[in-house]
């Protein structure tokens, strides 16, 4: 398996796509185990950065083609 550096966009792009799962399980864990306020703060920074990161390889991917 490559590492993270050794991909070029289009493969960064769908691991983050798989990744998408999991980010939701981990938001609906902070739902449950942490204080309402700390929940809503790190679920807002791993959607936040969960977008970014499928935008910027989106993009990235599509100027390299």
């Amino acid at each position: 398996m490559k590492q993270w550096n050794e991909l070029n966009y289009k493969e960064k792009f769908i691991r983050t796509l798989i990744i998408t799962p999991f980010s939701i399980i981990l938001c609906i864990a902070f739902h449950i185990f942490l204080r309402p306020h700390y929940a809503i703060a790190a679920i807002t920074v791993v959607t936040i950065t969960l977008i970014w990161q499928l935008i910027y390889t989106y993009k990235k991917w599509k100027s390299g083609e």
